[in-house]
């Protein structure tokens, strides 16, 4: 199962986040690159375990460490933390079920019947860095300096020199913090390298990489050895790119500057979008938001891409008109008829709507000349009279007069002195007493006769 619409949800997880899952468990060895069970996969059913916790006891047999692993894994579950001295915590935790068992030493012991192992109570604890780095690969570290770190998870975390680990090649870090702008190392244990080529043997072939330089716009090519983010060695790609990588990449570079387009017309659309999300829960609409569809671009965008490798060329595709393919006629024919792009106003002009203060949750906004809107009494609404329009009026000048939802109100009760302090300075153009029996009009007194 790697689909996850192929499963019956009360609440389907984001897309994102079931994604960053499988991720993970390719990262442990779990999955294949086809997203399918492996054979550890499978020998990790039998534990009754979260999947980092059965990894680790599944390997633990290479270090001859199954009995400490029981142990870890079950203290681990219980919630507890290893703290700044993880051997001495440890080994604290081990001797007090000699008095009194607990809850989670009877989970080890459990989890010992499961291994066909006896517990020795970790009298050895030099597997726990290799036994926690079979679970965390993630938080395996490497120098870039003394004591300054570079976390396969992509952190860089520091420690202090006179620490014996900071001069270390390899480290498994248990807890890091932030302090002052930077990650500060909190625990760690060591491990040898020996043991790390064992447990990630790609660390000495060369990887295929491809990502988007922001510097050099442009997609770079490159082969790496590495393990996660820690690169060991890197050389140019001679070979032609595999145009899965280059559609990752692009799609990596639009998620990490952290929004679609800044066009006017792909935003209008997102705050049409909203409103009937907001506004017409009988339909079901989908989630156009930026980080709906940032979550989602190998869904809706990629299949667009058809060999483009620039992330400008990227921006040059209609967004908007690829979104609006994927609704059914009547959506369509329903989205334009609930929010228009238009409006036409009492003096016979359409006037676009701005729908962008909408994407905040805002009503939308129709500008026009307070002489365009004469005799217009009630306020315009959308999505079945459920939302008022929010009306600009402006001067002659096209410069903010009022602000309303209630035209009406603004008649009888703004427009008096609006015409006492306007009619001097437009004189040219219409001022009424009475506006909601004046001609409306685009035009000044002298066109207008």
């Amino acid at each position: 199962m790697n689909d996850p619409e192929q499963l019956a949800w009360m609440t389907p997880p984001p897309q994102g986040a079931w994604r960053s899952g499988q991720q993970r468990l390719r990262q442990l060895g779990v999955l294949d690159h086809r997203y399918q069970l492996t054979t550890l996969g499978q020998q990790c059913g039998r534990w009754p375990l979260p999947p980092r916790l059965a990894v680790m006891l599944e390997g633990a047999s290479r270090f001859n460490a199954v009995s400490l692993a029981c142990l870890l894994a079950a203290l681990l579950q219980s919630g507890e933390r290893l703290g700044p001295h993880p051997e001495q915590m440890l080994a604290q935790a081990l001797a007090a079920p000699t008095k009194k068992p607990t809850a989670w030493y009877q989970e080890a012991q459990r989890l010992a019947r499961i291994a066909g192992v006896e517990l020795n109570d970790g009298k050895s604890l030099a597997a726990l860095g290799t036994l926690l780095a079979l679970a965390y690969p993630e938080r395996i570290g490497y120098p870039l300096a003394p004591g300054r770190f570079q976390l396969a998870n992509g952190i860089i975390a520091e420690m202090p020199l006179d620490n014996p680990l900071a001069h270390q090649t390899w480290l498994l870090v248990v807890d890091w913090h932030e302090r002052q702008g930077s990650q500060r190392i909190i625990s760690a244990l060591r491990v040898e390298g020996d043991v790390i080529a064992s447990l990630f043997p790609e660390i000495t072939q060369w990887q295929s990489q491809v990502y988007w330089s922001e510097q050099e716009g442009k997609l770079i090519a490159r082969e790496v050895q590495a393990l996660g983010a820690i690169e060991l060695a890197s050389r140019p790609s001679s070979s032609r790119l595999p145009r899965a990588q280059i559609d990752q990449a692009l799609v990596e570079a639009i998620q990490r500057r952290g929004y679609l387009s800044r066009c006017n017309a792909f935003l209008q659309l997102q705050g049409r979008m909203q409103l009937l999300r907001e506004h017409d829960p009988e339909f079901d609409w989908p989630d156009w938001s930026d980080a709906s569809l940032l979550e989602a671009l190998q869904d809706w965008l990629v299949p667009y891409f058809n060999g483009l490798e620039r992330l400008s060329a990227v921006d040059q595709l209609s967004f908007g008109n690829i979104l609006l393919e994927t609704l059914s006629w009547e959506a369509r024919k329903r989205l334009d008829g609930q929010v228009p792009a238009e409006l036409k106003v009492p003096a016979g002009r359409c006037l676009t709507l701005d729908y962008r203060p909408c994407r905040d949750g805002q009503p939308p906004v129709l500008a026009a000349k307070l002489q365009e809107l004469f005799g217009w009494q009630a306020t315009p609404s959308l999505v079945n009279n459920r939302v008022k329009v929010l009306v600009h009026l402006l001067s002659p000048a096209g410069r903010p007069l009022q602000v309303t939802q209630d035209l009406a109100h603004f008649w009888q009760n703004g427009y008096a002195e609006v015409r006492k302090e306007m009619r001097g300075r437009y004189p040219k153009h219409p001022w009424p007493e009475n506006p909601l029996t004046a001609d409306p009009t685009s035009f000044t007194k002298r066109r207008q006769g």
